[in-house]
């Protein structure tokens, strides 16, 4: 009974709650300040995901704009002188097969 008169006096019992609370406290905010990182973290790693995407997309664009642009050399038919694409094998005016 000494032993638990020495540990658990009076002194200490009324100190209990007042280091609970200190102690609870600095245990809130701890939990709080990771909660943080690891919604910063995870913010990041959305932006990140985000951005990379946003790089494709815009490298497939080029790609795509690349591939759709082209050039078509008109040359005037013989016989009516309209403009046809050069490789037309017949004049879209006349009708006319393009000579060769």
């Amino acid at each position: 009974m000494e032993l638990g008169k020495y540990y658990f006096g009076p002194k200490l019992i009324e100190v209990i709650p007042i280091l609970a609370i200190v102690f609870g406290s600095f245990i809130g905010i701890i939990v709080v300040v990771l909660a943080y990182a690891a919604y910063t973290e995870k913010k990041e790693r959305q932006y990140q995901l985000a951005l990379a995407q946003l790089k494709n997309s815009a490298s497939e664009k080029e790609i795509k704009e690349k591939e759709i642009i082209k050039e078509i050399v008109m040359i005037p038919c013989q016989y009516c002188g309209s403009l046809i694409p050069q490789t037309s094998l017949v004049c879209g005016n006349c009708g006319a097969g393009r000579k060769h």
